[in-house]
């Protein structure tokens, strides 16, 4: 992620996970420090095994908040 925003930027991600599946974004902070600092996340998508689901198409989002 490029910071476009002002030189000392943070974001908070905030997740909705679908139906099923667990997601986890780390970092989950980002501290930027100046204009077009690059920053790298991981997001891990596991599947949470129910005995009475059934394969389905679900959805869901992640966005990166500004702490401003």
């Amino acid at each position: 992620m490029t910071n476009i925003g002002e030189d000392s930027s943070t974001y908070t991600v905030d997740v909705s996970s679908p139906p099923g599946v667990d997601v986890k974004v780390e970092p989950s902070v980002l501290n930027f420090m100046e204009l077009n600092h690059k920053m790298s996340y991981r997001v891990t998508f596991t599947q949470i095994v129910n005995s009475s689901s059934s394969v389905v198409d679900v959805e869901g989002f992640l966005k990166w908040k500004s702490t401003k």
